[in-house]
């Protein structure tokens, strides 16, 4: 039986089958033998490593096909990405997560051609001058034309991959639920003002009235910042729950919780005018107890 080279960076690059997936295709491969060739690049195994190891295990023939036209181990990955979108049970959300994959390689050239139209007289094609700033590039227009989605579509689905449960993203990689259902579990944290800590080395005095007497004076400055940091989750939040960027709903949604950060900057300034009032309050009340306390004398 021939041997083939198994390279593990390419074996790992495209997800494991399940091992239910596994042993429908074991034992399809047992009755019928396997019927499709096995992709290599120059002996070494690009498609039909779980083919192959199931014909190993039972002693199968197999027959196998060379792929040609490439030239680097970057483009070996894009086709096997590629060609693993174009298999008939890839879901839409399993389609764009495999192009994401590409997302660092994509961008890679894309900073490899920046750098080589900046090549100046007497550099070397590809080198990138100092004081040059090559941008990532449209990445996620590229994955997104690839794929067949909007790039919002892109967007949800690498928020899911990063943020989603496993439960989640089986469910999503199923067919289970929707790429939006799966993009509204991927809720912000909840607000939880952190409790400021009393100063350490503060006098105590004994003239001053308790904390409580004075609440009317707002928020302390850490609930202030909390209250700003849930704003912006917000945003980010609303922008990942609506089906695009571009939608009037959305952007309207966004000038409102602006108006609430702009609100929540007024109230930070306020705050810290309120604090000096109550600095003074406490400076006055204490002035008070030791005139008072020179006058009974």
């Amino acid at each position: 039986m021939l041997e083939l080279e198994i390279d593990d960076e390419l074996k790992a690059w495209i997800d494991p089958l399940s091992t239910e997936e596994y042993e429908l295709l074991e034992a399809s491969i047992v009755e019928e033998g396997c019927r499709d060739p096995l992709v290599v690049w120059g002996g070494y195994l690009l498609d039909g490593h779980n083919r192959y190891e199931i014909c190993r295990k039972h002693g199968i023939e197999f027959v196998t096909f060379e792929k040609t036209g490439l030239s680097t181990k970057d483009d070996v990955k894009i086709w096997m990405i590629q060609n693993q979108m174009g298999k008939r049970n890839a879901t839409e959300f399993t389609r764009t997560a495999l192009a994401l994959k590409l997302k660092p390689l994509l961008e890679r050239r894309a900073n490899q051609r920046k750098a080589a139209s900046q090549t100046g007289p007497g550099e070397q094609v590809g080198q990138v001058r100092q004081n040059s700033d090559a941008p990532k590039g449209r990445t996620d227009d590229g994955i997104a034309k690839m794929v067949g989605v909007s790039r919002d579509t892109v967007r949800k689905v690498e928020k899911i991959i990063e943020k989603a449960s496993p439960k989640v993203i089986e469910q999503v990689r199923s067919g289970a639920i929707s790429i939006n259902a799966a993009a509204k579990t991927v809720a912000p944290p909840k607000l939880t003002a952190p409790t400021p800590a009393p100063p350490q080395d503060a006098p105590i005095d004994t003239a001053s009235p308790p904390a409580e007497d004075h609440a009317e004076f707002g928020p302390s400055l850490e609930e202030i910042a909390a209250a700003e940091r849930f704003e912006a989750e917000q945003i980010e939040y609303i922008k990942n729950l609506l089906a695009s960027e571009d939608d009037p709903l959305a952007k309207a949604l966004a000038d409102v919780k602006q108006k609430c950060l702009e609100i929540a900057a007024l109230r930070s300034q306020n705050a810290g005018h309120q604090n000096t009032i109550n600095d003074q309050i406490r400076m006055i009340k204490s002035l008070r107890s030791k005139l008072a306390k020179l006058e009974a004398k």
